[in-house]
């Protein structure tokens, strides 16, 4: 029952094996119950961690100028932490369909519908080389409204709004308390400042993408004037690095008439 609920069609192949030999084991040891829950757990395991090349090598068609998009999911897609929690639908235990700052959940379920098409289908039969993720742009398209069009974007910044709405959609604390963020002064131990200020963010913030995802960033502010600091710590998910660039380089320019 727990595969048939955990999209059957997808593994039914799979875990029709897994089961037999399970079974075969059981019965070699006089125990008859094959439990659901570790078929599917055996069959995400074996999608994961598969031989197959040509497992999670799918493709993702571009909806317009959606190549920013594309990159970020694939990238995402092979995050073994996050993938292997969508895959074995243990997300459904953390979604916040009440959270105003999430999609309901939207955003959620349709991920996880993109990754079990990106790495199950294979278990079909069915050799797909790509597919369309027209259902999870349109619900990324609802928590970020300016990726709704066909248009190019940056993917940073799709990436960046992607984790934060599924952070939301599967954040664990139902009702978030009032929050007030220690003051750090210069004097202070930083590593005691920064744990208190993570801790403090964590109990409006609490999700495997968050586990997974975000880190703390220390930002030191000092008045020219008088001297005084200002040390403040926030979460980030992404960081953005500047490209080096060369001065005084030689770009070698050919000109056809």
């Amino acid at each position: 029952r727990t595969c048939q609920e955990s999209h059957w069609p997808y593994h039914k192949a799979i875990c029709k094996k897994i089961a037999a030999e399970r079974q075969k084991n059981r019965n070699h040891n006089n125990d008859n119950n094959v439990n659901g829950g570790e078929l599917y757990q055996s069959f995400v395991k074996h999608a994961m961690h598969s031989h197959n090349p040509e497992w999670g090598r799918v493709g993702l068609n571009n909806l317009g100028n959606t190549c920013f998009m594309n990159s970020a999911i694939q990238c995402l897609s092979h995050s073994t932490p996050l993938t292997r929690y969508f895959l074995s639908n243990k997300f459904k235990t953390d979604l916040n369909a009440t959270n105003p700052l999430g999609t309901g959940g939207k955003l959620a379920n349709a991920y996880q519908a993109a990754m079990k098409d990106i790495w199950m289908m294979d278990s079909m039969g069915k050799k797909y080389t790509c597919i369309s993720p027209t259902t999870l742009k349109r619900a990324i398209a609802m928590f970020a409204p300016r990726f709704a069009g066909c248009s190019q974007h940056d993917a940073q910044e799709f990436l960046a709004y992607l984790l934060d709405g599924l952070h939301e959609d599967l954040n664990r604390i139902k009702k978030a308390p009032y929050v007030e963020m220690p003051d750090v002064t210069d004097g202070q131990n930083m590593a005691i400042a920064g744990a208190e200020a993570w801790d403090a963010h964590l109990r409006r913030n609490d999700s495997l993408v968050m586990d997974t995802f975000y880190g703390q960033f220390k930002s030191t502010c000092v008045c020219p004037r008088c001297n005084r600091v200002s040390v403040s710590f926030d979460a980030f998910n992404h960081v953005s690095l500047e490209i080096p660039q060369q001065q005084n380089m030689v770009r070698p320019l050919q000109i056809l008439f």
